[in-house]
């Protein structure tokens, strides 16, 4: 039931409406429901203990706290509901993950659901389907699918996309099935390319280089050295492919060129969030209140209003104060350590599917200083998935001869 939540959450806009986002934490909370009475049933407790149930906690708290200061207590419940959901979503997938048939078939079901996606998005951007419904939606200039928002497809698919590149390391397959693989892996790629996201591009080239660098030096890895020159070889024929495409060239270009990109649109409302940060440093404007206060703080002359401020980071230091940083610092330095800690791990499913959800946490970290994923539903549930991934405790291997028995 938690994969049709994931499945469902892309499709209309990333769940980023009301009764969207009620259908998925239907979801959520019945898959949660059903999965725990299970454990009780087992003898084990609701809630696993997690490497990270200390920062949860104290997430927990905090969006509590800001809850009670905020000045709109509407706004501020809905927050703190989609962080439960959330959380609760961590929890299912951190059961799932600690089995390795479960955690290969949750790969397989987030490669599945985003080939899907990604050849929906593809046919309507080369207009072989045309659904007025969706093109009413959709950016027409950018690949964006089912999401008002070519970065938010973005930031779905490069998280997929590293994920799933670990799968192509883990064991020996059948002549048809890596060929269904990689072939899957260039779909994701060429929609990633066509959703000529600037940030996408940039946090998802950061992420293959950390990934491609731990593979390299990490002894627990010990990659050929040929891979190194297949590695260039295929950045290399990707870069090229990339140039032939005449709106991504001229979206790469647009950087440093003054053609009225939306950077300074973004340095506009990073500034009014930093003024409403150094306004209420402490306490913050209250969890869900941004849109509502930033009014406030807007520069005047603008030609539109900010209800996101195109930077995660920001935003929830000014919903939840200065007390978020270290909160968030202790998460990230938390996970990254458990994640390292399994890159030493006998079974090659472990490690690669390990490094692959820790290049999609880190692309989305990387994507989310320039844009407001974390507040869209769907890729909000999928960050979760693979912060589990990475959480979860290695199966024990009691006593193996070598890795092709253990695989």
């Amino acid at each position: 039931m938690i994969c049709c939540g994931l499945l469902f959450s892309i499709l209309w806009i990333g769940s980023d409406s009301l009764w969207r986002a009620t259908i998925l934490q239907a979801l959520i909370l019945t898959a949660f429901t059903l999965n725990g009475a299970g454990r009780l049933y087992e003898g084990r407790p609701l809630i696993p203990r997690t490497p990270l149930n200390r920062p949860i906690l104290v997430l927990i708290l905090l969006m509590v706290f800001s809850y009670a200061v905020a000045w709109n207590k509407g706004l501020a419940f809905d927050a703190v509901i989609q962080l439960l959901i959330c959380i609760t979503g961590f929890f299912l997938f951190f059961d799932m993950n600690v089995k390795k048939k479960a955690q290969m078939r949750l790969v397989n079901w987030v490669g599945l659901i985003t080939t899907g996606l990604c050849l929906y998005g593809l046919a309507i951007y080369f207009k072989v389907l045309d659904f007025p419904y969706w093109m009413r939606v959709c950016n027409l200039h950018h690949l964006s699918g089912p999401y008002a928002n070519h970065n938010h497809m973005a930031g779905w698919v490069e998280m997929a996309t590293l994920l799933y590149s670990g799968h192509c390391f883990i064991r020996r397959r059948s002549l048809l099935s890596t060929v269904t693989m990689y072939a899957m892996l260039g779909i994701m790629g060429l929609t990633l390319l066509l959703t000529q996201s600037r940030g996408g591009w940039t946090a998802t080239g950061i992420s293959i280089l950390f990934m491609v660098s731990v593979a390299f030096f990490h002894r627990g890895f010990r990659l050929p050295k040929r891979y190194l020159a297949y590695v260039g070889a295929i950045s290399l024929v990707a870069f090229f492919i990339a140039l032939s495409f005449k709106p991504v060239t001229q979206r790469a270009l647009s950087v440093i060129k003054d053609d009225g990109n939306r950077i300074s649109g973004r340095e506009i409302a990073w500034g009014g969030t930093i003024d409403m940060i150094k306004k209420h440093p402490l306490i913050g404007v209250g969890a869900g209140n941004y849109a509502t206060m930033f009014t406030q703080f807007q520069p005047p002359g603008g030609i539109k209003r900010f209800y996101e401020a195109h930077n995660d980071y920001l935003q929830f230091t000014a919903e939840l104060g200065i007390l978020f940083i270290p909160v968030a610092l202790m998460f990230i330095f938390v996970l990254f350590k458990t994640g390292f800690q399994k890159l030493n791990h006998p079974s090659r499913q472990i490690r690669w599917l390990t490094l692959g959800g820790m290049g999609g946490v880190l692309a989305l970290l990387i994507h989310s200083t320039g844009d407001f994923n974390l507040q869209i539903p769907s890729n909000a549930l999928l960050f979760t998935m693979l912060a589990a991934q990475v959480a979860a405790p290695a199966p024990k291997v009691k006593k193996y001869i070598s890795e092709k028995h253990h695989d």
